[in-house]
């Protein structure tokens, strides 16, 4: 799927979800989520949260590294908008938590970091 460091970078992705492999509402790989999921973690964006729980998602977008649940207005970001109002509303999930799963989710960090050209090393692997 992916050649040289970018291959590391995946498998470090990897490495780093399996400590939330038993939360399911979290994918066990960024690039292979499935439809089902993706479609119940869309349907918690109607989770309303208290203003305590509104801090700390508005504090994870600042502290994830895209800023929000995913580079751009996708599906992504709407499931993962979802999955972050339900991790912090059923799980309670703080502010550093949900920005460390978002940036282990990220689906594009790969290819960010390349047109940065950003090394492994600099990428904290």
């Amino acid at each position: 799927m992916f050649g040289g460091w970018t291959a590391k970078l995946y498998a470090a992705q990897l490495r780093g979800i399996q400590a939330y492999r038993s939360e399911p509402a979290i994918p066990q790989d960024p690039y292979d989520i499935p439809v089902a999921l993706a479609q119940r973690l869309q349907g918690f964006r109607s989770i309303t949260l208290d203003p305590a729980q509104q801090a700390s998602y508005s504090k994870a977008t600042t502290l994830a590294h895209e800023h929000g649940p995913c580079c751009c207005r996708c599906w992504r970001w709407d499931a993962f908008e979802g999955q972050a109002k339900y991790l912090i509303a059923a799980h309670q999930y703080d502010a550093v938590r949900i920005a460390a799963v978002r940036d282990l989710e990220d689906g594009l960090r790969w290819t960010v970091q390349y047109q940065r050209g950003v090394t492994s090393t600099e990428a904290n692997l």
